[in-house]
């Protein structure tokens, strides 16, 4: 048992004081660099934060021992209070959203702590347009991809409708034929409207692209011999 009665009692209280608690556990400049890159900060570790003291060591509980003459004490539970009771912020609040709260409610932030957290927040923001820089390339790399196999696509559907038409002996490119009055009716008869002028711009267009790649006098000459020995062009 102690000789001095109420000694133990009094070294257990000088060791939450003011000066002791800020020696002992005043937060180092790599650890604010940690706690500058968490997405989001409790009332209780920004209420640390602010007064440069580590949160993993200085809590409410820890708070809670210390004398109600304790200038930290007092500045921790206001601010925290103020945290936890500001419009502007939610409980789920970002370093920086926590840091321009306090400062426009006139709540003194240390610059080393608003600078860590800046830097981040940069950082973070040049690395997110780098991603949407190349995002947005990525989507028009896949649209102009999508539109040059449905270029190719289309290009092959159109070859095969000018053969066609070409077979029927009843269509020659670039002039009137009754095989435009045909496709026009037939599709009528199904329900399904075109006109005249569409049917022939369109087989028209179908036999101009042969005509750029191959020799389309020598296709309707070939279509010719073959529909002789077809069903085409029996009527």
């Amino acid at each position: 048992m102690s000789s001095h009665p109420g000694k133990e009692t009094v070294e257990q209280q000088s060791a939450y004081n003011d000066e002791a608690t800020h020696r002992r556990f005043v937060i180092s400049d790599e650890r604010i660099r940690y706690w500058s890159i968490l997405d989001s900060w409790t009332a209780s570790e920004a209420a640390a934060l602010i007064l440069l003291l580590d949160p993993d060591r200085v809590d409410s509980k820890y708070i809670a021992l210390m004398p109600e003459t304790s200038v930290i004490s007092q500045k921790f539970k206001d601010n925290k209070r103020v945290i936890e009771r500001s419009d502007e912020l939610t409980g789920d609040d970002t370093p920086k959203e926590i840091i321009e709260a306090l400062i426009i409610k006139g709540i003194p932030v240390p610059e080393k702590l608003q600078n860590a957290v800046k830097v981040y927040e940069e950082a973070s923001s040049y690395k997110l347009n780098l991603l949407k820089v190349a995002n947005k390339k990525l989507k028009n790399d896949v649209e102009i991809l999508k539109k040059s196999l449905n270029e190719k696509r289309i290009d092959s559907m159109k070859k095969i409708i000018a053969y066609f038409s070409i077979m029927t002996k009843d269509y020659i490119p670039g002039k009137n034929s009754r095989i435009h009055q045909m496709v026009e009716k037939d599709l009528k008869d199904v329900g399904v409207t075109i006109t005249h002028d569409t049917v022939k711009s369109v087989l028209d267009d179908c036999a101009e692209l042969i005509a750029e790649e191959g020799d389309i006098d020598r296709l309707i000459e070939t279509a010719s011999k073959r529909v002789k020995k077809s069903e085409f062009g029996k009527h």
